[in-house]
């Protein structure tokens, strides 16, 4: 087949969706494809477009559809490629699904996606290729690259990927294929590459993190947390989701006693009902939820508490429902990420029968975003008068902002002595004492 020079300059674009380690994939392709000689602009100049797509949820799947078809209206002459959890779960449909689409890959052959463009650019009368592999691999992970150049102040760092989990409502096992862990020396090298670059914050992420490490005896986690925190940088590490039933004392300690790990964590619960969790195969209690969430308060009394909540599961009761909003408000969780269920398919709960009705399902939405509002502004109360210390991510000539260690996301105003001592101040730590709290975060003044 005949293949597009080396030498040719190909020009693309690139978007994800969904979680940070579908962020961290697309930057790792940026890189990738950057290294092989193409040459990344904004979508309506490029050649190609690549999405790193996402399917966990109905509205992520209709979001991944649209991108794909305003980017052909915008440029009619794009070459458009799908990656991700899209087409590896739907591989055999992707194409009358998205037909804008004319080049497929699934999660295990990015890294020959440079090759795979050179051959098919000059080949656009053709009909699409599928690549996307129906088995998914089981080898140690091995990532596109170690040193990847971040589009983000808070660069994201896969460490693991796959889940076998299965849980009733989820399509991530079958996208994802079974666990396996980056190396520790691969992630300690590329948490260096990141510092050595000047990043301040890495941000952990994976498809099921706490159980990093499984297929060693002398790993986990809390070890790699320990790992990493030795690095001789002003650096600080965040951890993304936590499953509850990997959430243990060891890890607990790890963050509690180290400075440098963020005390904030992001358990997502999906229900408080102990009835509605067995609905959804899930392997822990409500009591399970509140023991691990009190210890986390003891241990780290400023932790933010984050979870996902997923509401109208087929099967909830009203009663279920207000287990799940007394448990929130009782364990005072600062910051909510609500779901309204989407069937998927491929999944058991695609086939149960005791479905909620709509109208139910967005009052329970409603209940539960008028309890985050209450929440997130009754945390960030707690704030006022404390230090914190903020991650510069953006300036404007009104307003600095930028997430405190704790999460908590915090705005003050830059003075001219400030702007005359440091300039830019993005990418910087800055002390901040909270003065005004909103449900958003806070506002201050620097210390």
């Amino acid at each position: 087949m005949e293949e597009v020079s080396s030498h040719q300059v190909i020009y693309f674009s690139a978007d994800y969706f969904g979680c940070p380690t579908s962020q961290y994939e697309k930057d790792a392709l940026r890189t990738l494809l950057q290294k092989e000689g193409f040459q990344e602009v904004q979508k309506d100049k490029a050649d190609i477009y690549i999405i790193n797509s996402c399917v966990v949820t109905g509205k992520a799947a209709r979001n991944v559809r649209k991108a794909a078809r305003r980017a052909r209206k915008g440029n009619p002459g794009l070459l458009i490629v799908i990656t991700g959890c899209y087409s590896q779960v739907y591989s055999r449909e992707i194409f009358t699904h998205i037909p804008e689409v004319e080049i497929a890959v699934g999660n295990s052959n990015r890294a020959k996606i440079p090759d795979i463009l050179r051959q098919r650019f000059g080949q656009r009368s053709m009909p699409p290729w599928n690549l996307v592999d129906d088995g998914l691999p089981d080898e140690p992970l091995k990532e596109l690259s170690l040193h990847i150049d971040s589009s983000k102040v808070r660069p994201v760092l896969k460490i693991q990927e796959g889940c076998d989990e299965f849980c009733r409502y989820c399509i991530v096992a079958r996208a994802r294929g079974k666990p396996r862990s980056l190396e520790p020396q691969a992630v300690w090298e590329q948490a260096q590459g990141f510092l050595q670059k000047g990043y301040r914050e890495i941000v952990l992420t994976g498809t099921h993190i706490g159980i990093y490490g499984r297929e060693w005896e002398e790993w986990n986690l809390a070890r790699l947390l320990k790992l990493l925190s030795e690095l001789p940088y002003d650096f600080r590490l965040r951890l993304t989701a936590v499953e509850p039933m990997s959430i243990n004392e060891e890890l607990l300690q790890v963050m509690a006693e180290n400075e440098k790990i963020c005390p904030h964590l992001y358990m997502p619960i999906q229900s408080g009902s102990d009835r509605v969790l067995q609905l959804m195969g899930r392997r822990y209690t409500a009591r399970d939820i509140s023991t691990i969430s009190r210890q986390a308060k003891e241990m780290m009394p400023d932790i933010s508490l984050y979870t996902d909540i997923i509401t109208g599961f087929p099967g909830e009761k009203e009663e279920d429902h207000y287990f799940t909003l007394s448990l929130l408000e009782e364990l005072e969780f600062s910051g909510l990420h609500i779901f309204s269920y989407s069937p998927r398919p491929f999944t058991a709960a695609y086939h149960f029968r005791e479905a909620i009705r709509p109208d139910i399902k967005k009052q329970r939405l409603n209940d539960l975003e008028n309890l985050k509002e209450k929440l997130a502004l009754r945390f960030h109360c707690q704030m006022e008068g404390k230090l914190l210390r903020i991650l510069v991510e953006k300036c404007s000539e009104e307003w600095v902002e930028g997430y405190a260690d704790n999460y908590t996301w915090s705005k003050f105003k830059e003075t001219a002595q400030l702007q005359e001592g440091q300039g830019n101040l993005k990418g910087s730590f800055v002390w901040l004492k909270p003065r005004e709290s909103h449900t958003w975060g806070v506002k201050g003044e620097l210390h």
